[in-house]
């Protein structure tokens, strides 16, 4: 799960139990990084990227065959990125260039 950005005051300790089960790592972007942290600490294991692009080449070091990437930012894009649409643009982008 790709998760962060820059952080909107809303709390992420309403999908703990749900990451918990689901989520296998997540990659932590942007300003967002240490609330998330704070927040999410034993849910899953946490792996800080600082970027969109660095967090989906680790991402690609990674995962396994069968992995699914989320791409949830629950986050605002304006600490990285023009606004959402330019971030979901980069993303696929990214991921593109990996094959």
């Amino acid at each position: 799960m790709i998760l962060g950005g820059q952080d909107k005051g809303s709390p992420y300790k309403p999908i703990f139990n749900l990451i918990k089960k689901k989520v296998k790592n997540i990659f932590l972007i942007g300003e967002a990084t240490n609330i998330i942290k704070k927040q999410l600490k034993g849910s899953a294991p946490m792996i800080e990227c600082e970027t969109l692009k660095n967090a989906i080449k680790k991402i690609h070091s990674v995962a396994q065959k069968g992995d699914i990437v989320l791409f949830s930012p629950a986050c605002a894009s304006f600490d990285q990125f023009n606004d959402f649409e330019h971030r979901g643009r980069e993303f696929k982008k990214f991921v593109l260039a990996i094959k």
